[in-house]
């Protein structure tokens, strides 16, 4: 089993303080219940472990000088602005209205919310997917409308979501509400308008798709959602 999070420290007189982590030290417990198929435990030990992922991801990190650095703020409200004018991509292309739609900012980060014809989007900067499921903080979820084209309470469709996920080999994560959060990856390196348009085509692409996975005719949006 790889041992990149051991530490040895060496003293005077030959002596060294070996560092390992709970997470190794258990794997290689685990590993060795494995072999031996002993369910029972390895059951105990998946707790344990589980346990200790949750100690470790809700742990207080010692703040650094650097961690206070304006380019972080800087940063972030970077993210925020993105996605404002991602949304006004979105609408100069007529693809997608925000009428009596409000930004909102929440715990967790920044969301935008707009609608297609038959379809409710909201657009994210999502922290704490970001720390825990993909290198991005940008995400997007989908519902369906109602009949009345008013925001729906639930999403209605998590297997149209996740089926187009597959088809197109997106990264997504299905929250505690069940709906299904796709991962959005901004090209890197590329000037801010370059990004705005990769990021509004990621999103005609996965909308299209999903209208017509929910049989929707695609035909009442612009060509450059085909």
């Amino acid at each position: 089993m790889p041992n990149q999070e051991t530490q040895s420290i060496a003293f005077e007189h030959n002596k060294h303080l070996i560092v390992k982590t709970w997470n190794e030290i258990l794997g290689i417990v685990k590993i060795h219940l494995e072999q031996g198929n002993e369910r029972i435990l390895i059951s105990d030990i998946d707790q344990i472990i589980g346990f200790c992922d949750t100690i470790d991801s809700n742990a207080f990190l010692p703040i650094q000088s650097d961690d206070l650095s304006p380019k972080y703020a800087r940063r972030i409200n970077s993210y925020y602005d993105l996605i404002d004018k991602v949304v006004d991509e979105l609408k100069k292309r007529k693809i997608a209205n925000t009428n009596g739609l409000n930004a909102t900012g929440q715990r967790w980060g920044y969301t935008r919310y707009l609608q297609t014809d038959n379809i409710a989007v909201s657009l994210c900067v999502q922290f704490d997917y970001w720390a825990a499921h993909a290198d991005t903080p940008f995400w997007i979820t989908f519902k369906e409308l109602t009949p009345e084209k008013k925001w729906p309470k639930t999403s209605g469709i998590i297997k149209e979501c996740k089926t187009v996920a597959s088809q197109l080999g997106s990264t997504i994560h299905e929250s505690n509400t069940r709906e299904v959060f796709f991962a959005l990856f901004p090209v890197l390196d590329k000037t801010e308008d370059i990004v705005i348009n990769d990021l509004a085509e990621q999103i005609i692409q996965l909308t299209t798709s999903l209208e017509i996975k929910m049989g929707i005719s695609e035909t009442h949006h612009p060509a450059s959602l085909v």
